[in-house]
């Protein structure tokens, strides 16, 4: 195995959904572990963001070439509700935090991590 990626980034915050959406429209809702939301650290979350039990948000530092990637992939969607980004939750350390009710507001994570368990989904139109 490869040894930890050494980088120099930007430290972020990312809303990562832990559970499938559910309804009427769950074929193109969002599903465990797509990324809902890049954020840089430092935003102000409200409590009801800190505490809403469908989603964690992970704080880590990412190279800026990754972040830019993601955000373009985001801006060129045409379709809203899909989500090209998502991250492995259960290849990530303590996989029991993205279960159940949250149990800390927010989650750091190694970048290391984050960056071998994030992968571009491939979406069928």
């Amino acid at each position: 195995m490869a040894g930890p990626i050494e980088l120099v980034g930007v430290q972020v915050d990312i809303v990562v959904r832990v559970v499938d959406k559910k309804g009427p429209a769950a074929v193109e809702a969002s599903k465990r572990g797509d990324v809902i939301a890049i954020m840089l650290s430092g935003h102000q979350w409200s409590p009801a963001e800190l505490g809403f039990d469908e989603w964690r948000i992970l704080r880590t530092r990412v190279p800026q070439s990754f972040l830019e990637a993601v955000l373009s992939a985001v801006m060129a969607r045409k379709n809203l509700r899909r989500r090209d980004w998502s991250i492995d939750l259960d290849r990530l350390p303590n996989p029991e935090w993205y279960r159940g009710p949250r149990t800390r507001p927010i989650i750091d994570v190694d970048a290391d991590h984050i960056l071998r368990t994030t992968y571009k989904k491939i979406l069928l139109a």
